[in-house]
């Protein structure tokens, strides 16, 4: 669910305020995704040592590294 920031700062958001039968009237009339469509880029690509392994890790990277 998109939640502009000024929402999330207001004291008028509650966590029981929007519900599942009543956000369909919260959302009426807003934009939020507006926002994130702003912010789009594409990602970057992977070098061939960023890719994963077979088991998920990325190449010649130790556990130690990745903290």
């Amino acid at each position: 669910m998109p939640v502009a920031w000024a929402d999330v700062e207001s004291d008028a958001l509650r966590p029981d305020g929007v519900t599942m039968r009543n956000v369909w009237d919260w959302l009426q009339g807003r934009d939020d995704w507006k926002e994130l469509e702003q912010m789009r880029r594409p990602l970057p690509r992977l070098t061939e040592s960023d890719k994963p392994n077979r088991s998920g890790r990325r190449r010649g990277v130790s556990r130690l590294e990745r903290r």
